[in-house]
């Protein structure tokens, strides 16, 4: 067991990165209340509460003070320690949530300080991270979660390297063009910069810029994912060499450049490939076999979701774009910033687009897409008037002509979104947290705003 009792009785070399990953292995299959004799820990036996566990981590297992140093964790070593929880389903690793690194100073980084790569501060403190991951339960209080997984990580020489320095100097050169407010974790690939509740960054460190959220580079919990995929060897995760040293929407695009004004039905004879054209998903699995295997994993651990827009002849898209259905009660009781929405209209997208000319479609075009600033606005209105109907219990349910109408906001109302049904059918029902039943709704983007969007990209 561990006591804080000064560096040389802890049972490792704070200056060596090896002593201290074999006592962090120590930690696998057990708990920390397992492994501590602090009281504290002991009286913590069922909490739940969030964020003890690497506050604990820390100090009464590897005796670290927590302080708000901005250096790495083992300033000897430098080595910085992440713990994050992790679900573990059918014999495999899932990976809660993004990992949060470091606050993203904008001041310093508008005022031109700390603005190189390999001299930065984000590289000096996240360059090498001790994970140590446990078994996530709800139910299961922050000190009793198994530790199943505990390694090294590091992002200089690692073949996602490159992309993460992208990355990093996307949001570096968006802040130091006055943009800070405007960015999106979905602009990025693998590091984001992740919003940090609903707190502004105070006037007095960003006199001159409009009042940014504040936000902290983070990892994706997709790019989480390949980490705990490599780290467990539970699956070989490969991005290809064709996205080494080059920009990767680039590659990506011009992989559907020579297909440009083909029929669906041409595309397949060039790839050499038969499909179902009755299948629901027949115009995405052309997208994919264009994509390849590579593309594909990268948009993935990306998370840029990628999506078919049909456009007809007039231009307009068949239909709006959907995203999952959502649940009322979790609705009600979410923050704008924790909403599902949110984080739909933060991502970053991939768009397809094919044109129907009488009996035929074409391939037109692809592009890479974020939400515009102002447009996020808009979204997060809508939000926030169908989490005050449902929250108030201001939902209204008008049968009409045999159908079921309510009073979310539609297209008509919005330029950006909307609330529409997403059902299959009337017994495809969601609980409103009075306790009526209400046809499952979803947010969706409106068809003239698709149009805007094509119209404006690619």
């Amino acid at each position: 067991m561990v006591s804080l009792m000064g560096k040389e009785t802890l049972g490792y070399d704070f200056k060596s990165r090896s002593s201290i990953l074999s006592y962090a292995k120590r930690l696998i299959n057990h708990t920390l209340l397992d492994l501590t004799d602090a009281p504290k820990v002991k009286e913590m036996r069922n909490s739940r509460k969030k964020g003890i566990f690497g506050q604990f981590l820390e100090k009464y297992y590897f005796g670290l003070d927590i302080n708000s140093d901005s250096g790495p964790d083992f300033k000897e070593a430098k080595l910085e320690l992440k713990s994050t929880g992790v679900f573990y389903k059918n014999g495999k690793f899932k990976a809660k949530e993004r990992v949060s690194l470091n606050q993203i100073n904008f001041k310093d980084i508008y005022q031109l300080r700390n603005i190189d790569w390999e001299k930065s501060h984000f590289l000096f403190k996240n360059n090498h991270i001790l994970f140590v991951m446990y078994k996530y339960e709800k139910e299961v209080s922050e000190v009793q979660r198994e530790i199943c997984l505990v390694d090294l990580w590091e992002i200089i020489g690692s073949e996602e390297e490159d992309l993460i320095k992208n990355d990093w100097e996307y949001i570096v050169k968006k802040i130091k063009s006055g943009k800070a407010h405007e960015l999106s974790e979905g602009e990025t690939l693998l590091l984001g910069a992740a919003r940090k509740g609903n707190e502004k960054v105070p006037g007095k460190y960003l006199p001159d810029l409009p009042g940014a959220k504040k936000r902290a580079f983070a990892f994706k919990q997709t790019y989480v994912q390949t980490i705990i995929d490599k780290l467990s060897q539970q699956q070989k995760v490969s991005f290809g060499n064709e996205f080494k040293k080059k920009n990767p929407h680039i590659v990506i695009e011009n992989k559907f450049k020579k297909f440009k004004g083909l029929t669906c039905n041409e595309i397949e004879k060039k790839l050499n490939i038969v499909l179902n054209k009755k299948a629901k998903s027949y115009y995405h699995h052309i997208a994919e076999k264009i994509l390849g295997d590579d593309a594909k994993t990268l948009l993935s651990i990306a998370n840029v979701q990628m999506k078919i827009i049909r456009l007809q002849e007039n231009g307009t898209p068949k239909e709006s774009m959907s995203f999952p259905y959502f649940k009322s009660v979790e609705v009600a009781e979410q923050s704008w910033d924790e909403s599902d929405f949110f984080n739909q209209v933060e991502q970053g997208f991939f768009f397809v687009v094919f044109q129907i000319r009488g009996s035929k479609v074409f391939f037109d075009k692809v592009f890479f897409w974020n939400m515009p600033y102002l447009d996020r606005l808009e979204a997060e209105k809508v939000w926030t008037h169908t989490h005050n109907l449902i929250k108030s219990n201001g939902v209204k349910i008008v049968r009409k002509n045999n159908k079921n109408y309510n009073n979310f906001l539609g297209s008509k109302d919005t330029k950006v979104a909307h609330v529409r049904p997403h059902g299959k059918n009337g017994s495809d029902y969601d609980v409103l947290p009075n306790g009526k039943k209400i046809g499952k709704q979803g947010f969706w983007l409106n068809a003239k705003y698709l149009k805007k969007i094509v119209g404006e990209n690619g």
